[in-house]
């Protein structure tokens, strides 16, 4: 049996952080709150210190660099809805301006065009607010409705499975008892308090 040796090589291949600190342009970090702490650090020092160390050069930021954080939490660790959650490091926190953005009513109604959907997700939505109930009611979620609409599924199937989903009975009546400005001929409203009977 003879010894072998194998060598491998590799290339540095320059990052999209990198091309966007080099060239002023904007750097979109999602799901901040879903980052290591730790890995922030290098972001820190970009921010207070105007350049970055990469294998290849040490480049100083641009002017023009920008970055955008996007998260579901404030930072400070996980929470009753997500639970998965990262807690940020104080100094990350500290360059960033927090900016709190609702869900966009007008992209949803151009996405999912159904007036009865619409009317019961955003009255539900409302009401989920109002009663402070962990529960979460997005654009995401009225898509999938929508989606079940256009296919002919049951009214019940697509409450049970994509609205109410894990909420207990109590949440679902205090819900329903804050719905506002719904008709009360909307076959999702009806269909709901239905199924509250039926519970």
């Amino acid at each position: 049996m003879t010894n072998k040796k194998y060598y491998y090589y590799s290339k540095y291949k320059k990052s999209i952080k990198c091309h966007t600190l080099k060239n002023g342009r904007i750097f979109f970090l999602d799901e901040i709150d879903n980052s290591d702490p730790s890995a922030l650090i290098v972001i820190n020092s970009a921010l207070a210190n105007g350049y970055m160390a990469f294998p290849h050069e040490t480049i100083d930021r641009h002017k023009d660099f920008r970055i955008i954080a996007a998260a579901n939490t404030w930072g400070q660790g996980a929470d009753l809805q997500y639970v998965g959650r990262n807690a940020l490091d104080g100094a990350t926190l500290d360059r960033f301006d927090n900016i709190f953005f609702d869900y966009d009513t007008k992209l949803e109604r151009a996405l999912y065009p159904n007036d009865e959907v619409l009317q019961f997700m955003w009255s539900f939505r409302n009401a989920v607010y109002q009663c402070k109930i962990p529960h979460i009611v997005s654009t995401r979620g009225i898509g999938k409705v929508y989606k079940k609409e256009i296919n002919g599924i049951p009214v019940e199937d697509i409450l049970t499975s994509n609205v109410i989903k894990n909420l207990g009975q109590d949440d679902v009546n205090t819900i329903i008892g804050n719905m506002e400005d719904i008709d009360s001929n909307n076959k999702y409203y009806d269909g709901i308090k239905k199924l509250r009977l039926s519970r």
